[in-house]
């Protein structure tokens, strides 16, 4: 299971402060329906220091990838932003659906550090 790594999100997030307008979590796969926005204009909205600290209601996915979205003033950056490894024994089952799979064609590779 590939659970967020709200550490490495609240450092790149620091480390990066300076330059974007505002930072989002969630599910690279599955974008439209777990993105929540995490920081902007200088401040943190959730707290990623919470010991019980969900996205959208889950704390990671046995088959999406947790990620960072930086976002600039003219362009954003998806950053992996997890711990663990997929859960490839587990039946998945589903596909995107009609509304996602539209979605998703336009969320941006994912890119390292």
């Amino acid at each position: 299971m590939k659970k967020y790594d709200y550490a490495k999100a609240r450092k790149l997030i620091e480390k990066h402060k300076n330059e974007i307008v505002s930072a989002y979590l969630g599910m690279h796969e599955d974008w439209a329906w777990t993105a929540e926005m995490v920081y902007e204009d200088g401040e943190f909205v959730i707290d990623l220091q919470k010991s019980d600290l969900t996205i959208a209601g889950i704390s990671g996915s046995a088959w999406a990838t947790p990620t960072l979205c930086l976002e600039f003033k003219d362009s954003r950056k998806m950053i992996p932003c997890c711990t663990g490894e997929s859960d490839t024994s587990a039946p998945i089952g589903f596909g995107l659906s009609v509304w996602s799979a539209e979605v998703q064609k336009n969320i941006e590779p994912l890119e390292g550090e």
